[in-house]
């Protein structure tokens, strides 16, 4: 199985995009969602939205599964930066 994980706030309507993709699954993740903000979507699922956008409406009939998720962004990216810093200086 594959997946492709996608990271976007939902907008003033609810909605989020469908990113083009090739994997098994879709991974979608909602920061600024209360409660179940990551879900699981197939790709047969979302063909036809892709590269367009989806309201949470949508999301609930086509979802596999949920959960709630609470990821650090910033922790994450300063922790990816300091391994490059360290490989840039590695590397002169």
């Amino acid at each position: 199985m594959s997946f492709h994980v996608h990271a976007e706030n939902y907008d003033k309507d609810f909605t989020v995009s469908i990113p083009k993709f090739d994997t098994d699954f879709l991974l979608l993740f909602i920061p600024n969602k209360e409660g179940d903000n990551c879900v699981i979507l197939t790709r047969a699922d979302t063909w036809e939205k892709r590269a367009n956008r989806v309201d949470m409406v949508w999301i609930s009939k086509k979802l596999k599964r949920k959960w709630n998720a609470n990821l650090k962004a910033p922790d994450i990216l300063n922790d990816a930066g300091h391994s490059v810093q360290k490989e840039q200086e590695h590397d002169q």
